[in-house]
């Protein structure tokens, strides 16, 4: 299913942006 990638990819991106938000705020 296309949405089940979509929502993959969205949770892949913000794993990555709340991880690198965190690195930058340490």
């Amino acid at each position: 299913d296309q949405e089940l990638d979509a929502n993959a990819v969205f949770a892949k991106l913000s794993a990555l942006k709340s991880k690198d938000k965190d690195e930058g705020e340490e």
